[in-house]
């Protein structure tokens, strides 16, 4: 996705756990966690060299395996080479390596490598649940629990905002009505709308199964 141009910084925010060990902020239960200073400096410079065309990715197949490289362009402008050093000091790169393997996991084990430690789409769909509008009366009734750097009636966490309330909404990109509460997304929030489209192309990627075939209903004739 962000070979084909998308924005390296939102697309590495809501898939990434950590890069070369350094972490992303969750709101997650399991692993609530503040983000590494790091971490934001570093996707927000990859961004920047992704905008400067200095970027590059490439896959190819060796002994039947699917490699995946990143190459950083060096030459282009001043600033692209400072945000590719920051890059590289932040990740413990080797400077004068300009191409490295992505790999999967938490640290990489070749100095040539960057590994990405992935959310799955259980995972990701728990981060977006931090930007959901708890209503007051669920929490004192038990039905629901205050997530971890959330705010009952803000959206200061959470990579979407899902406003909440009792009478249904004038102006939704997308309204779910439950347990007496509409649950709705404003059609002015561009933010939370990308986000929704993101997660229809990352539920595409990771499709696994045979899609369905439509009944096939035969007439026999002469």
């Amino acid at each position: 996705m962000i070979s084909a141009g998308h924005p390296a910084d939102f697309i590495l925010t809501a898939t990434v756990r950590a890069i070369n060990g350094v972490y992303n902020a969750s709101t997650a239960p399991p692993r609530t966690r503040r983000e590494d200073p790091k971490f934001a400096r570093v996707v927000e410079a990859i961004r920047r060299i992704e905008q400067a065309g200095a970027l590059g990715m490439r896959i190819e197949t060796r002994d039947g395996q699917t490699l995946t490289f990143i190459a950083f362009r060096r030459g282009l402008d001043e600033d692209a080479e400072r945000d590719i050093r920051l890059v590289k000091d932040a990740l413990g790169i080797d400077p004068t390596i300009d191409e490295l393997r992505l790999v999967y996991g938490l640290v990489r084990r070749r100095p040539d490598e960057i590994a990405l430690l992935t959310r799955s789409m259980q995972e990701l769909m728990g981060e977006l649940s931090a930007g959901i509008d708890v209503p007051e009366r669920d929490l004192l009734d038990g039905r629901a629990t205050q997530r971890a750097g959330s705010v009952a009636g803000t959206s200061d966490a959470g990579l979407v905002h899902i406003r909440s309330s009792d009478e249904q909404p004038l102006d939704a990109y997308a309204a779910v009505h439950y347990r007496n509460h509409w649950f709705w997304v404003d059609d002015r929030d561009l933010g939370s709308k990308r986000v929704f489209m993101f997660l229809m192309m990352f539920s595409s990627l990771v499709e696994t199964g045979t899609v369905p075939q439509a009944p096939i209903l035969t007439i026999p004739a002469r």
